[in-house]
């Protein structure tokens, strides 16, 4: 697929691992639905930014284990409330597969694999609840790069008070 982007579209190709079938894939629909290669788009989407101001803010729920408590009970309400039936009827449409690129996504993964019978229903409840608290510690990891963010925590009394004076004082 690399190499067919290639053929295309050499600029967004020699942007893109050969090993990112996901982007490699949407690259090639871009340009077959199209006819313009991806790197066109982006090149014709590109404006001065300069004149645009940013106000991040960053919502951490501290401490870290309030963080995990949510998340185990978020995943176990999706669970009871049919996770796994949703779950059954996608394994039953054409053309998604185990390793589908949507297949890939935190909890579909570990009950796609349980309903194979690769494990249990509690071991997949729990590695996806492991995965889950990775990829929210992944995520806490990328807010604390944004040097710009103003963080609060969401669960804080008044936090939404703290918000909108940041706000009144950023764009005061």
């Amino acid at each position: 697929m690399h190499a067919e982007l290639e053929s295309h579209d050499p600029e967004t190709a020699a942007r893109l691992n050969p090993n990112d079938s996901q982007r490699i894939q949407r690259a090639l629909e871009v340009f077959r639905i199209s006819g313009k290669p991806m790197s066109e788009w982006h090149r014709e989407a590109t404006h001065d930014v300069d004149d645009l101001n940013y106000i991040k803010i960053a919502l951490t729920i501290e401490p870290r284990s309030l963080l995990h408590e949510r998340i185990e009970r978020r995943l176990d309400h999706m669970i009871d409330n049919g996770f796994e039936k949703e779950m059954e009827a996608l394994r039953c449409r054409p053309g998604l597969k185990r390793d589908s690129a949507a297949m890939r996504s935190v909890g579909y993964r570990q009950f796609w694999a349980h309903l194979d019978g690769d494990y249990s229903r509690r071991e997949a409840r729990d590695r996806s609840l492991f995965a889950t608290r990775q990829l929210a510690k992944r995520q806490l990891t990328w807010l604390r790069s944004e040097h710009d963010a103003f963080s609060t925590n969401p669960l804080e009394a008044g936090a939404i008070d703290t918000i909108s004076a940041h706000l009144t004082e950023k764009l005061g």
